[in-house]
Parts: structure tokens; C-alpha cells; sequence
């Protein structure tokens, strides 16, 4: 589902504009692309889920590091 627009930027303030007016002309459409982004937001970034994927970066970066090799 979509879940917002895009600006561009090398277009600028025009761009900005344009998506923002948008919105505010489809303000169903804005509803349901909100309500999207909520349940993105809400499925993929928990903070358990984080908090597991941040463990497994750690060990992944830690793996092979053995107190001999350690540098202070």
C-alpha cells in the first residue's frame, strides 16, 4: 500500500508544493496512506524488533572477536 509521496528534490519548493497540495485535495486518499504508513511503521520498527535486529548487528560485528585480538 502506499504509505506517502515523494518531493523531489532537485526540483524544490515546486515539487513540495505540489505534493502537499495533493494531499490536501484528496483528503480520503491521505486517510488511507496514513493509515498505511502507521501499520509500516508499527510492523517493521517496534522496539523489539529493533532491539533484535540492533543484537544481531552487534554479534554479527563482534563475531571472530576473541579477547586475545583486542585492542585497547
Amino acid at each position: 500500500e502506499k504509505t506517502g509521496l515523494l518531493a523531489d528534490p532537485a526540483v524544490g519548493a515546486p515539487s513540495l508544493f505540489e505534493a502537499l497540495s495533493w494531499m490536501i485535495h484528496h483528503p480520503g486518499e491521505r486517510q488511507n496512506m496514513g493509515s498505511s504508513a502507521r501499520l509500516r511503521v508499527e510492523r517493521e520498527f517496534s522496539a523489539s524488533l529493533l532491539a533484535r535486529r540492533y543484537a544481531e548487528l552487534y554479534k554479527s560485528l563482534t563475531a571472530g572477536t576473541h579477547a586475545g585480538n583486542r585492542r585497547s
